[in-house]
């Protein structure tokens, strides 16, 4: 919902040395980027916005209006955003189910203090996700395999602390404001890079680098993204 599967496979390399024998990223060795670690922040709010009045208000139930994510990003994008600007509900793309699973996944990034745990909670529940709408049932098979404890995932899921992670998700993704095209959107060292050629990105700035950069190099980036992947527009 809120990533595309390009960026999950190259996620999946980045933190998962074993995720290379997966067929949906490609053969790259036994030794993943993973063994060079470097923070990798995921902000789980897609294209969503905060129904707030000046941007024309509505119900978070209702539809995701182009003009409204808009209004959104350019009134609250910056360092000093107006206060009324992470005051209501996310409005998503998507639909409530696409909410449901960003307000989980903010839970997951937020709660836990391994990036590991994080970031494979976010490929499992963005792939559990296509094949079932129900949220405690993405936490019960994503928890587990991730290291996270299911209990706490789903009280702050359902209580305070889960609003306030999905509320810092939109203070990051409105301080780009529109800079950012869409959904996914990536960045090394503050610079935007395509989706597909993040590991050639993150490659030339690792030192000493790993093998599964030197597979990456002979078999091209390209190799290991799904053709289906795309880019939802905001």
């Amino acid at each position: 919902m809120a990533y595309s599967c390009a960026l999950l496979a190259l996620l999946a390399l980045l933190v998962d040395p074993c995720a290379a024998s997966r067929p949906v990223v490609g053969a790259y060795g036994t030794q993943g980027v993973a063994a060079y670690p470097a923070p990798v922040p995921i902000i789980p709010f897609g294209n969503a916005y905060v129904n707030i009045s000046a941007c024309g208000g509505g119900s978070a139930e209702g539809p995701w209006i182009r003009d409204n994510a808009h209004c959104w990003l350019n009134r609250c994008a910056g360092d000093s955003p107006p206060d009324d600007c992470f005051v209501g509900e996310p409005v998503c793309q998507h639909g409530p189910d696409e909410c449901a699973l960003n307000l989980l996944e903010a839970c997951a990034v937020t709660s836990v203090q391994s990036q590991l745990s994080a970031t494979l909670f976010v490929i499992c529940a963005e792939t559990t996700a296509e094949r079932t709408r129900d949220i405690n049932t993405v936490a019960q098979q994503c928890a587990s395999g991730s290291q996270l404890d299911l209990s706490a995932l789903l009280k702050c899921f359902h209580g305070p602390d889960g609003a306030a992670a999905q509320m810092k998700m939109a203070k990051e993704t409105a301080y780009i404001g529109r800079a950012r095209p869409g959904t996914p959107y990536v960045t090394v060292d503050g610079n935007s890079v395509n989706p597909s050629e993040l590991l050639q990105a993150i490659c030339e700035k690792a030192s000493p680098k790993p093998p599964s950069c030197t597979s990456a190099a002979k078999l091209g980036t390209m190799a290991m993204v799904p053709k289906q992947a795309k880019l939802c527009t905001v």
